[in-house]
């Protein structure tokens, strides 16, 4: 498995009238499919909104992908892993206040399991 981020600039996507711009969408180039979308936050907070996953799902919903990952700038101290219907749901963490090359380590860490 290949994945990739597509770089036509944003991931612009428009579903039902709707029009998304979502932050990053992995995928799986040999089979040309959208495989998680990952949604940036630049807050923190002890838990993901019900706004934040409600996004994050429509995102995945609209990409036809069943991983969706938010993605803070501190640890949650409530991690979120949780399914809403058929796509997973999952609070990862990118600190952006310390060593970069440790946190993307961890973040990959959390992001691939």
């Amino acid at each position: 498995m290949l994945l990739s981020r597509r770089r036509s600039g944003s991931a612009w996507v428009d579903h039902d009238g709707l029009h998304f711009n979502i932050d990053l969408v992995l995928y799986d180039l040999k089979l040309d499919q959208a495989l998680c979308v990952l949604d940036t936050k630049y807050k923190t907070t002890r838990t993901p909104s019900a706004d934040d996953v409600a996004q994050v799902v429509a995102y995945a919903e609209a990409k036809g992908c069943h991983e969706a990952l938010l993605v803070y700038p501190t640890s949650l101290i409530e991690q979120l892993d949780e399914r809403v219907g058929n796509i997973r749901v999952r609070s990862v963490s990118f600190a952006l206040d310390g060593d970069l090359e440790k946190a993307g380590d961890e973040f990959l860490r959390g992001a691939l399991r």
